[in-house]
């Protein structure tokens, strides 16, 4: 599932918002609600200026965001996912997994699954926005017995601990890219 956007009708609707929040302007009474309509009317300018500029480095239409999924007749299973991070202002990772749920109802499948957090029982963990994400769509965590990598061919089992060693000693890297470096190196 990928979540695209078409800046230009994007603009369109942003500008006519502003129009209309402008026009209606000297109609609001009390200082409280003129100053949150005001603060409505400067967001969505920032937002305007924002996706100009990335309407003029990226073109008109934009891949945000992408997710993987598994689909059965019991649960839908979340796998993976990326997003541009320069465009994360817009939000597209939360409309996919609203987008998929809504599937998940319409289907009448009885699961959605989130699949893995981080073990939150482990005082180390510092990064807990997967699992702050993935709360915040009001879900339930279940445990369960976990997950195995068995390698059962060698030169697997060396790519995934030289990935483990590199992300260990120089932090968060590009794994896509990485893999293509290692199989472009080592076992094409």
């Amino acid at each position: 599932m990928i979540a695209k956007i078409n800046l230009k009708k994007y603009l369109k609707n942003l500008n006519e918002e502003l129009n209309e929040l402008e026009l209606n302007f000297s109609k609001i009474k009390g200082e409280g609600k003129r100053k949150n309509h005001q603060d409505n009317i400067n967001n969505i300018k920032s937002t305007i200026n924002k996706v100009e500029e990335k309407r003029n480095e990226h073109g008109e239409v934009v891949d945000l965001a992408a997710s993987m999924f598994l689909i059965s007749d019991q649960e839908i299973i979340y796998l993976y996912s990326g997003s541009k991070e320069e465009f994360l202002f817009l939000n597209a990772p939360y409309l996919l997994q609203w987008e998929i749920i809504k599937e998940t109802i319409k289907r009448k499948i009885p699961r959605y699954n989130f699949y893995g957090i981080e073990d939150l029982s482990d005082p180390s963990i510092k990064n807990r926005g997967v699992y702050e994400f993935k709360k915040g769509f009001n879900g339930n965590v279940i445990e369960t017995i976990g997950e195995l990598d068995l390698y059962l061919c060698p030169k697997e089992k060396f790519k995934y601990y030289l990935k483990k060693i590199i992300k260990k000693k120089w932090g968060i890297f590009d794994i896509i890219n990485y893999q293509v470096k290692l199989e472009g190196l080592f076992w094409k």
